[in-house]
């Protein structure tokens, strides 16, 4: 696969700190190429870098799925390579001067992008724990769930007495009800994001708690 030049148009310049002829180049901190795992070029990548932890930025996207991070930056040099439906790469390089200092060594990278392969496991939006207000034990506790601001029927949550789960593989704006008998109703609304694949939700911890109903 071409990989793009490390330099562009020469000159040479007298160099006023230690009097070598340095040429007038830009040279590359970092050169890469992503492709998939068929060999194919990435065009359509989100490529960043951050030299010695500062600020992320761009890299520039040129023809073939080639990308330039940098130009006569030296450090330490974090590139991360992002496509939605692929597994996010980042990559450590250090890019340092060359003897006479007037340009930095620049590195050369290869990236190759495999998809994301969401396993099988069922994974909840939410796990709850229902108790009493007093600490009493609870009789028939129920808890459930539903979407905020949906016209829907709480569905039960899946539970043993003390923990439940709710909301298989749902994500969103979710309330969670719980009760028992002779007890008041607690609610808690939570937002449920999926992970960074898009594969499952990240589940959140709820605790609800209910009080003894007045006499």
């Amino acid at each position: 696969m071409r990989l793009l030049p490390l330099l562009l148009v020469a000159c040479e310049i007298d160099d006023p700190n230690n009097g070598n002829a340095c040429t007038d180049i830009a040279m590359a901190s970092v050169s890469l190429s992503v492709a998939d795992l068929d060999g194919l070029p990435v065009t359509d990548a989100t490529v960043t870098y951050t030299v010695d932890g500062g600020a992320s930025m761009d890299c520039e996207s040129w023809d073939d799925g080639q990308y330039v991070c940098g130009w006569e930056k030296p450090g330490t040099i974090v590139v991360t390579v992002e496509k939605e439906g692929f597994v996010t790469v980042t990559e450590t390089l250090e890019v340092g001067m060359t003897e006479d200092e007037c340009h930095v060594e620049g590195e050369v990278l290869a990236v190759t992008l495999e998809e994301v392969a969401c396993t099988a496991e069922i994974v909840y939006a939410v796990q709850a724990t229902l108790v009493g207000s007093s600490g009493e034990t609870l009789e028939d506790p129920e808890v459930s769930w539903g979407y905020a601001n949906a016209d829907m029927e709480p569905i039960a949550c899946e539970g043993d007495g003390t923990t439940w789960w709710c909301g298989e593989e749902a994500a969103g704006d979710i309330e969670v009800y719980g009760t028992a008998g002779g007890h008041t109703t607690d609610m808690e609304t939570v937002t449920v994001y999926t992970d960074e694949y898009d594969c499952h939700p990240i589940t959140q911890l709820v605790e609800l708690e209910v009080e003894w109903l007045p006499d």
